[in-house]
């Protein structure tokens, strides 16, 4: 092979090489559960997975209040009749979900400074016992003086989303007292 050959291989191979590198503004593939949607311009996202089988993605997303298109397509990921939405919490029976009260708010004095939360939780679960849960939450400057929590004072969306499996799921219920579902 003369050295022309050799430069023609490796030019060849180092532009073959390079076109095949994902762009700097592609999304890393993740390998989650069709039911845990991460959001079109999510940020900061990390999927992990647990050694008991539990699955689970955190990121931010810009949404505006309510995050309407999010839990539009979050609904869509678990349709029914396969994924049933639980009025109540999961763990807790006696604390109504989000999918029957809606958004809540509240100020957590447990930071420095506080805070006022918005946040929206609630679960599903399917047929073989297996439970998703989502933790939607938007987080404001405290306005002093004011005793209206309505909205948050910006669009930057928590988002939490786990998948667990079944036999955990069941576990997790005994482990509670048997109180869950």
């Amino acid at each position: 092979m003369t050295h022309l050959d050799r430069m023609v291989l490796f030019t060849t191979a180092a532009l073959i090489g390079f076109a095949c590198q994902p762009k700097a503004s592609d999304s890393p593939r993740l390998d989650l559960p069709s039911v845990l949607v991460v959001a079109p311009g999510a940020k900061d996202v990390r999927p992990e997975t647990k050694g008991d089988g539990e699955i689970g993605v955190m990121y931010i997303v810009r949404e505006e209040f309510r995050a309407d298109a999010l839990l539009g397509r979050i609904r869509a990921a678990l349709p029914s009749p396969e994924w049933r939405p639980l009025p109540n919490d999961w763990l807790n029976p006696g604390l109504v979900s989000s999918h029957e009260r809606g958004w809540t708010e509240f100020r957590d004095a447990t930071r420095t400074p506080p805070i006022e939360v918005h946040q929206w939780l609630a679960q599903w679960q399917d047929s073989q016992g297996n439970v998703v849960w989502y933790a939607l939450r938007y987080e404001s400057k405290v306005k002093e003086g004011a005793a209206d929590l309505s909205r948050p004072d910006n669009s930057n969306l928590s988002v939490t989303a786990v998948w667990v499996p079944a036999p955990l799921a069941k576990q997790m219920i005994s482990s509670a007292g048997g109180r869950g579902r």
